[in-house]
């Protein structure tokens, strides 16, 4: 038998050749094995070969991911579902490996401590049921992700992507207040800023962690700054400013200016 690394070097081929199938199937046979024979083989503890089994039906989901996002940049729905699919089946193969479930997850200890890898599994499950329009079961999945702790900046950006889908599914408005660091208008649409800094409020879920957030002036945010004297978009650096996003809660998509702080 391959050793653990001879198999990941094969997955990662695999999946460079955008070969996802290949290695799915690759990792089907090993969660076949009697998880003591892989465990021995390996030279690893009890069960820790079904946690390394996990973490690679993970990224094979994150592969099926990529091409999902590629499909549906291209328009192709078909592709983009099909590519949705094998990633839900990877994450919830992960998720099963594992040895977890979700009343595992929903009655852990206040004190458990982070792990990384499970949030990981649950945030990319929950994405992708999203994806699939399974809309109770992402919910159920991105709140399971965000009762393991975040620790570090991998947790917390993990953290932050699962808040973004329940706010979409929550499907309203979000209010945040972002202390500018940068404002500069976008080269593309001047009526568009391109706003970085710290974000101080944020309402529900887990603090946001976009590398900057669009704005766009409408006539109401236009006249409100000339009011107040702000003529030039960099003389918003250093101010608090309050956004609010449309009715999808998508902070990606532009906000709206609501104050200057």
């Amino acid at each position: 038998m391959a050793s653990f690394d001879g198999i990941s070097d094969k997955v990662q081929m695999y999946l460079h050749a955008e070969q996802n199938e290949k290695a799915e199937h690759l990792i089907d046979s090993l969660a076949e094995l009697d998880p003591r024979q892989l465990d021995s083989e390996w030279g690893v503890a009890t069960n820790i070969s079904q946690y390394m089994l996990a973490i690679i039906y993970n990224s094979i989901g994150v592969s099926y991911k990529q091409q999902g996002d590629a499909a549906l940049h291209e328009d192709d729905t078909e592709r983009m579902v099909m590519a949705a699919t094998g990633a839900e089946r990877c994450h919830e193969k992960a998720f099963d490996t594992y040895g977890m479930s979700a009343d595992d997850v929903l009655f852990l200890p206040a004190n458990y401590p982070s792990n990384k890898y499970l949030i990981s599994i649950l945030c990319e499950l929950g994405g992708a049921k999203y994806a699939l329009q399974k809309m109770a079961e992402s919910r159920k999945y991105l709140l399971l992700c965000l009762r393991i702790p975040a620790v570090d900046d991998d947790t917390m950006r993990w953290h932050a992507a699962a808040s973004d889908y329940l706010r979409l599914l929550d499907g309203k408005p979000v209010q945040i207040a972002v202390h500018a660091q940068t404002v500069a208008p976008s080269a593309r649409h001047p009526q568009v800023l391109q706003v970085s800094g710290n974000v101080l409020e944020w309402g529900a879920y887990t603090m946001p962690r976009q590398d900057e957030y669009l704005v766009y002036l409408d006539e109401a945010a236009t006249d409100y700054l000339q009011r107040h004297g702000y003529e030039n978009p960099h003389a918003l650096a250093g101010h608090v400013l309050v956004l609010t996003s449309d009715t999808t809660g998508d902070l990606n998509h532009p906000l709206l200016l609501v104050q200057v702080v």
